[in-house]
Parts: C-alpha cells; structure tokens; sequence
C-alpha cells in the first residue's frame, strides 16, 4: 500500500527519521472534515509535538462557545480513526505526555521510528 514513498529528516536535526508515503499522497486519500485537518495540521509540524489543545482549537475555533464540553474526547475518537488509517500509508501518530494531568501533545513520524 505503500505508494510515493518518500525520506523524512528530523526538522531540528536535520538526520534522518524515516521512510514513508508523503503526506500529500496521505492527505488526498483521507475522508473529508476532521480527519483531514488534524492530519495536515500534524504534518505541517512533523515530528514535532502538537499540543492537543491547538488540535480542538483547529476544530472548534469557528464555533462561539470554543467548541463542545466533550471536544477533548472528539479529538481522542477522530485521532483513533485517524491512525488506523494513517498507519498503511507508513505513519504513526503518536502521544506525548499526558500523564497525570500534564498536557497531552500528538506527532506524527514514520512507523519505521515510531513505538
């Protein structure tokens, strides 16, 4: 399933992180909406963590009330899907921190580095 594959180098570093398909070739095969947004958004920053609070703020950011009481448990749920399907294209998103109240950040970086 691997088709446009591609060599990713770390952004701060500069070496080499992993192969993969590109994100564009990824981003055009994705269901329209959220998923979406929250791909190109981990993309534009890859490797590098994104706080989840930026993700429900992508989201929800349009709406007067900020977005829904259970925003955090949207973004958890299309995150879910999202890797699910990201991961045949050569991608992990991967969680960062979070525990024990701390906050909770999301990357995105080759499955060949990935857990």
């Amino acid at each position: 399933m691997l088709n446009h594959r591609q060599a990713y180098s770390c952004p701060a570093c500069g070496g080499y992180i992993g192969e993969a398909a590109s994100v564009e070739f990824v981003s055009e095969r994705l269901p329209k909406g959220q998923q979406t947004a929250i791909f190109n958004l981990l993309a534009k920053r890859l490797s590098r963590p994104v706080p989840k609070e930026i993700i429900i703020d992508l989201l929800f950011s349009d709406r007067a009330d900020g977005g829904p009481e259970t925003a955090s448990r949207v973004v958890d749920t299309q995150l879910a899907h999202l890797r699910k399907i990201v991961q045949g294209y050569g991608w992990v998103i991967k969680r960062v921190g979070g525990g024990r109240g701390g906050q909770c950040s999301y990357q995105l970086i080759p499955l060949e580095c990935g857990p």
